[in-house]
């Protein structure tokens, strides 16, 4: 093959290259794209390619998006996900304190049941046996009833 001939080959397919990278996006402008136009100009091929070695020239991976349009959406993803742990991180906090305070609630009545308790016992110790008549009983419900209204 003579030098012309090298020169026009040369020439063919720098311009079959410049073409494909004008095809394509011109933000786009990394590896991906430059194996895919390599691979698409000069085939798949065992042999030695400049800085890549002696060996099969990989396919290329598709390029659906650019890189900084990936770096965009995790970006996005990022500030969602951060704005749900807020969200949700107030949430919990709320609800943790809705719990305290229900549980100091429950404690007061626990403790105000206890004082009941032990009032209606040293009443019901105050009380005459089970053999007196049935006016005895009456006043027995009646205490007890003041009892329960009092507290």
């Amino acid at each position: 093959m003579s030098q012309e001939d090298k020169d026009e080959l040369y020439t063919r397919v720098l311009q079959k290259m410049i073409e494909l990278q004008k095809e394509r996006d011109p933000d786009q402008k990394h590896e991906a794209i430059v194996e895919e136009i390599f691979t698409e100009v000069f085939g798949s091929k065992f042999g030695y390619v400049r800085g890549m070695g002696k060996s099969m020239s990989p396919p290329p991976p598709p390029v659906s998006e650019s890189r900084s349009a990936k770096v965009a959406q995790m970006s996005n993803l990022v500030d969602k996900y951060k704005f749900e742990l807020e969200y949700y991180t107030n949430a919990h906090e709320g609800l943790t304190n809705e719990v305290k305070v229900s549980n100091e609630r429950c404690n007061d009545y626990a403790r105000r049941y206890a004082s009941y308790d032990e009032k209606l016992q040293y009443l019901y110790k105050q009380l005459p046996s089970d053999n007196q008549n049935e006016a005895d009983e009456d006043e027995t419900e009646y205490i007890s009833t003041l009892c329960f209204l009092n507290f």
